[in-house]
């Protein structure tokens, strides 16, 4: 889960770095995302939201963007379908 995040969290144009990585890493983040999300603590899960919105408002590309904003959407859905209200 956390590899995904790192790898979101690079910069586009990163040496090594291969198109459309990034993009898959948010695709295959959101696969993995619901099933994953109750078993880190609060903490990580708030830590983890605030990395989405910072990329979400960051990021360059488009693919790249939609791919994040996929992501929050999947998060925004647990927090209300948990009855927590108020993120984004």
């Amino acid at each position: 889960l956390f590899m995904f995040f790192q790898l979101l969290r690079m910069e586009p144009n990163a040496p090594g770095l291969r198109p459309g990585a990034r993009q898959l890493a948010a695709v295959l983040l959101r696969k993995k995302l619901l099933t994953l999300w109750r078993v880190l603590d609060l903490q990580k899960q708030s830590e983890l939201k605030a990395i989405l919105l910072d990329l979400l408002g960051k990021e360059p590309g488009r693919p790249e963007r939609l791919a994040i904003a996929s992501l929050v959407v999947v998060v925004a859905k647990v927090e209300l379908r948990d009855g927590h209200c108020g993120w984004p």
